[in-house]
């Protein structure tokens, strides 16, 4: 069963824990995220609001960066995750230059390309990945896709415009956004 995560981000709060979290549990050099939060204002005053987005690897079904990797160095584990293979990986960023989502990151200090693994180790523990147990708001899972979408009564046929940005490329991603407000336009990538 395919596993992904879970983003109620009518919950979020903007906070970046998940962010923090994972930067310190994957000792990431400064300027390297496998998790970031983007924040979005919408609409134009007195209607204008702002909501916030934690995003990752989406483990696509049919990752653009498995078959960009001349070397192999992504491989497709037995749960149905892209991992890296730090031994493989000559760091010739055809990885991030196939993923639509720009979740393959290089490192200066490796020398090789980098990304969320979900906290494999960690998983490996019956533990939850680090930036699931950091959401004190409790918005943010990781889990059987099948599962998550019946915990949640995520309703597929009402996507929103993140969820639907997810599905525009062939690559089927994981994760899942539930978003049930409705947000006026423009809706603008904003840093707070």
């Amino acid at each position: 069963m395919p596993l992904g995560f879970y983003l109620d981000s009518d919950k979020c709060i903007g906070c970046h824990t998940c962010e923090v979290a994972c930067k310190e549990k994957n000792d990431l050099e400064p300027g390297l995220h496998y998790r970031c939060v983007d924040s979005y204002e919408t609409g134009v005053f007195p209607a204008a609001s702002v909501f916030h987005i934690s995003k990752s690897c989406n483990f696509c079904a049919n990752p653009a960066c498995f078959s960009a990797c001349p070397m192999g160095a992504i491989q497709i584990n037995e749960e149905g995750l892209t991992i890296y293979d730090s031994c493989r990986c000559i760091a010739c960023k055809s990885c991030a230059a196939a993923c639509p989502f720009d979740v393959p990151q290089f490192s200066s200090l490796s020398r090789i390309m980098r990304k969320c693994d979900s906290c494999l180790s960690l998983r490996q523990q019956d533990y939850n990945p680090a930036c699931v147990d950091a959401c004190h708001m409790r918005c943010l899972f990781f889990g059987e896709i099948n599962e998550l979408k019946k915990e949640f009564d995520l309703n597929e046929s009402e996507t929103n415009i993140f969820q639907a940005r997810l599905h525009e490329f062939e690559t089927s991603p994981s994760t899942n956004i539930q978003q049930t407000k409705s947000y006026a336009e423009p809706i603008r990538q904003v840093t707070l």
